[in-house]
């Protein structure tokens, strides 16, 4: 009993962990359909991350 119980918990956290990796990649893809959208309109290029050097 007890072991099942471990696993439930285990498989609870682990599908808690993937919807929020899909939550943040969604929202990284809303991201990048907005910046398609401005290029599109626009033709310009935001930069939405520091210059790595």
């Amino acid at each position: 009993m007890r072991r099942t119980e471990a696993r439930s918990n285990e498989l609870a956290k682990t599908v808690a962990e993937q919807a929020s990796v899909i939550e943040k990649q969604r929202r990284t893809i809303d991201g990048l359909r907005e910046q398609i959208r401005i290029f599109e309109e626009t033709g310009q290029v935001l930069r939405t991350a520091p210059v790595r050097t």
